[in-house]
């Protein structure tokens, strides 16, 4: 072979082999962003969740008999540029290996690209220590083993509004031993002012948590 030809084909080798390089540098500098992407999510999955229990476990363990808290609900897990869209499930559950103990399992998964997930969960005690009641826009649903309440933060579904708010509140019945309500909203409202279905006032809340229990329209 003449020495112009192995010259340049020393030079067709050369750029291959730079272009190779370059392609699996990028393709590992991607996986490298996309690993830390995820485990950001994750992180961010977890501490969402996590506030939502904390919350819950305010409500729970609050010394009064009546207790109510929100927890804000952003659009996105702030990763990236744009965020990670998602979505929560909130279950109510009741688990032969606890000694029957009821439960609210809290689980969030991710809808982009970056896949993430966390879930934590809360005793409730005994099934009957809670009438359980989740309430959506649908209207207020008793809970039932495998009941789920599904928030919708990132986007909205069958033409609602996107999830904005959770609200909390533990009532009551204002006789010896009465039954104990523990109910969980799931707000579409921009104001939190607007979630006015469950408030210490509302016709709901007076009723089931009041002198006449046996006008509770949740059985």
């Amino acid at each position: 072979m003449a020495p112009f030809a192995r010259g340049f084909a020393l030079w067709i080798l050369t750029k291959f082999a730079m272009l190779f390089f370059i392609f699996a540098l990028a393709a590992i500098l991607l996986q490298m962003s996309v690993t830390q992407q995820a485990g950001a999510c994750a992180t961010q999955a977890g501490d969402a969740a996590s506030g939502i229990t904390a919350k819950i476990s305010q409500v729970i363990f609050s010394p009064s008999e009546d207790e109510r808290q929100t927890y804000s609900l952003v659009g996105a897990l702030p990763v990236g540029s744009g965020g990670v869209r998602y979505g929560i499930n909130v279950t109510y559950r009741v688990l032969a290996s606890a000694n029957g103990n009821a439960g609210l399992y809290i689980t969030l998964g991710s809808f982009s690209e970056v896949s993430c997930n966390a879930g934590t969960n809360i005793g409730l005690g005994e099934p009957g220590a809670y009438t359980v009641v989740f309430v959506s826009p649908a209207g207020m649903q008793k809970a039932v083993p495998g009941s789920i309440l599904r928030l919708t933060p990132s986007e909205g579904t069958e033409g609602l509004k996107k999830s904005r708010y959770v609200i909390i509140l533990k009532c009551a019945q204002k006789s010896p031993g009465g039954d104990k309500y523990l109910f969980i909203q799931d707000c579409h409202q921009e104001s939190l002012a607007d979630c006015s279905e469950l408030g210490f006032d509302s016709a709901t809340v007076k009723t089931c948590c009041g002198w006449d229990p046996a006008a509770c329209p949740i059985g």
